[in-house]
């Protein structure tokens, strides 16, 4: 079951629900997207494609990286809260995004 919960209303806004066979990342093709909003998601979700359609709406998004990411730092928040561990703006340097324009967004 993939949701998408309006932190606003305190209410699901969206709720899709495949088969435990189907990959989680197909739910994010469905998923209502909305600008200036803030997506949270698994590493399971985690697309280039996908996720590069979410900041082009000008919305933003969290994901955990995967440990074999290829990206060069752009800029690197500082002050950061002991919780977190990182907030950078990245540009994807692998042959396979180069060759796709995705290029930079908040990692």
């Amino acid at each position: 079951m993939n949701t998408l919960y309006d932190v606003e209303t305190q209410v699901p806004a969206f709720i899709h629900i495949t088969e435990a066979k189907i990959n989680d990342v197909k739910a994010m093709d469905v998923i209502p997207y909305e600008y200036g909003s803030f997506y949270i998601v698994d590493r399971a979700y985690n697309d280039y494609h996908r996720i590069y359609k979410i900041h082009m709406m000008d919305s933003f998004f969290v994901v955990r990286a995967k440990t074999n990411i290829k990206a060069k730092v752009l800029k690197w928040k500082r002050r950061l809260p002991k919780n977190i561990q990182s907030d950078c703006e990245i540009e994807l340097t692998d042959f396979y995004t180069q060759n796709h324009t995705l290029k930079r967004f908040v990692w």
